[in-house]
């Protein structure tokens, strides 16, 4: 299938706005990453193999040929670094690829197969990232993909998962601010009760006799 891509020509006209598309895309994934990095959030491609190893995989299966929402893709299995979570090319080395399969597309030339990786609900790219990457930015919803499932170890008498985080059983302390509370309030009780001595030191002497 991918000398379908290589051997179609398509016009200048094509290629141009092939171009122009890239560049757009390449500059709003540009954009949103320096964003992501001033705003200190994360939102770049999972990685298979982290994820992997936190869920604990232990059988894998071919799945046949799916059609696979796009959104649900968010990950790779080696090219994290080269597209951000909507798929937009950080880097401008893959252009001409990009644009090759943009042009491809225009012209209903025939692609191969995307091949996806599915772990719990989420798909991680094994091959086919600048596939994805054109039709995110045509607005196309789903894929057709070859899917492999990778199953991941389920909890067994309610023991978690490598995943899932392990609760601690030690009962809460109680909080020390109860205490410098009653404190507090006892320190106002006595104070309140000295009050009318200081207001009235006279009420409180003994009363001076005539001679």
């Amino acid at each position: 299938m991918f000398t379908a891509i290589v051997s179609h020509e398509p016009s200048m006209n094509a290629r141009h706005h092939a171009r122009v598309c890239f560049d757009r895309c390449h500059q709003q994934g540009w954009q949103g990453q320096l964003w992501r990095k001033l705003l200190e959030r994360q939102e770049a491609l999972l990685n298979l193999h982290e994820v992997a190893q936190s869920d604990a995989v232990q059988t894998r299966s071919h799945a046949g040929v799916r059609l696979v929402p796009i959104d649900q893709v968010l990950g790779s299995e080696g090219r994290c670094d080269d597209f951000d979570r909507a798929f937009r090319p950080l880097k401008r080395l893959s252009d001409e690829r990009w644009i090759s399969i943009f042009c491809a597309r225009d012209a209903d030339v025939s692609l191969p197969l995307v091949e996806l990786i599915q772990v719990n609900d989420r798909y991680f790219v094994r091959d086919g990232h600048h596939r994805i990457s054109v039709a995110r930015w045509l607005g196309q919803k789903e894929i057709e993909a070859e899917v492999t499932v990778w199953r991941c170890r389920e909890s067994q008498a309610g023991a978690p998962t490598i995943a899932q985080p392990v609760r601690s059983t030690k009962r809460r302390q109680p909080p020390t601010l109860l205490p410098l509370l009653r404190q507090t309030a006892r320190q106002l009780v006595s104070a309140f009760q000295k009050l009318p001595a200081l207001v009235h030191p006279a009420a409180n002497q003994p009363a001076i006799q005539g001679g």
